[in-house]
């Protein structure tokens, strides 16, 4: 058991030296985090509309027939698995330039009713961890949706290999009883 301990005050002693306290950090993401007001629009420009650390993002690909997920770690970056398994953390454009993405909106999970991105710090520090790390991707077993379950899990051998899934185990982790996923066009 000394091992877990040292383990995680090794971690914890890196997180200090990269963010400042575990207080400190908060306040820093709660500053930055983007809120708006209630609306009945579905679909927010970058101006009014970012997604929380730690939020599970997609975006359609194939014309709407599958999707790409990432977690969302703020200043318009997303971590992903790509296809040819490496964890990478890319810009907007990147997140979203597949040879089939018909539309660049982005779907971010919000509090029903109040039009707040929902974030999951575990989600967002999960996903740093694993940065330059590589998987054995497969389109079916082993893909983006797996790896962002993994990011909100800690289970990254799970079966999280759809979409559908992927949304239970985000909704599970912030134990919010009803998301509603909306469009953020970033890029007006």
């Amino acid at each position: 058991m000394g091992w877990i301990s040292d383990w995680f005050i090794k971690k914890e002693s890196e997180f200090i030296e990269k963010h400042g306290s575990i207080p400190e950090y908060f306040e820093k993401k709660r500053k930055n985090s983007s809120t708006i007001a209630s609306s009945n629009i579905l679909e927010y420009s970058s101006q009014q509309f970012e997604p929380a650390y730690g939020s599970l993002v997609y975006t359609e690909l194939g014309f709407g027939l599958a999707e790409h997920s990432g977690i969302y770690i703020g200043n318009k970056q997303i971590i992903d698995l790509d296809g040819a398994g490496r964890i990478k953390k890319r810009s907007l454009s990147e997140f979203t330039s597949n040879i089939s993405t018909f539309n660049y909106e982005i779907y971010v999970p919000c509090y029903d009713g109040e039009n707040t991105p929902i974030g999951y710090y575990q989600a967002g520090w999960n996903a740093e961890q694993k940065l330059a790390e590589s998987r054995s991707y497969n389109l079916l077993f082993d893909n983006c949706h797996q790896f962002s379950a993994g990011c909100i899990t800690g289970d990254f051998e799970n079966n999280s290999n759809f979409l559908t899934f992927l949304k239970d185990d985000f909704q599970r982790a912030v134990r919010v009883d009803k998301i509603v996923w909306r469009k953020w066009n970033w890029k007006n």
